[in-house]
């Protein structure tokens, strides 16, 4: 029969096995966990960083912007009146009567600028010359440095003098709306 002493070599063996195998196990994890926190920490870093480059370039394009919306700002703080007039002006000036038939607050969604609600005013407009002038009368209302749109365009020719004297004259129907941030004054 073997010694007590005998099986000692072995349990011990064995218990010292157990032990590097747990050392292994404990060093194992403690390096997941290391290179867990790592990704974890540099997700963290990288999504800081995105987050501080987007309000950088935010950040930029607000001051790149700001001349540019100045500029907006100041181009549609029109005075409806002046408008209307300036709209009156362009007859003399294309030798047709041109006259602004009516103005009306129209409803649209524009925003603001510059804390001031963005209005739509639409104007109606008839105009009565020669064809050509017409045209030029046209013309120049879209060249007019006013923030407009024409909606509406029609010309007609109007029925001729029976004794056949005067050239034909044309009537110019236009609908456009001038985008302003003052109310329509009354």
């Amino acid at each position: 029969m073997r010694s007590p002493h005998h099986l000692i070599a072995p349990l011990v063996a064995l218990v010292l096995s157990c032990v590097a195998w747990g050392g292994v196990w404990f060093l194992f994890s403690a390096v997941n966990a290391a290179a867990a926190t790592h990704t974890q920490t540099q997700a963290s870093v990288e999504s800081a960083s995105a987050r501080n480059a987007a309000k950088a370039r935010m950040h930029a394009l607000a001051l790149d912007t700001v001349d540019k919306r100045a500029r907006l700002a100041e181009l549609v703080h029109v005075d409806v009146i002046a408008a209307a007039k300036l709209i009156e002006s362009v007859g003399p000036a294309a030798h047709v009567s041109l006259k602004v038939s009516s103005a009306s607050e129209e409803q649209a969604n524009l925003g603001s600028t510059s804390g001031h609600p963005l209005r739509a005013v639409g104007f109606s407009i008839d105009a009565v010359g020669s064809f050509a002038d017409i045209i030029k009368a046209a013309e120049l209302i879209d060249t007019l440095p006013l923030p407009i749109v024409s909606q509406q365009f029609d010309i007609l020719q109007l029925p001729s003098d029976p004794s056949g004297k005067s050239a034909p004259q044309w009537q110019l129907t236009e609908r456009i709306r001038l985008f302003t941030d003052n109310a329509l004054s009354s």
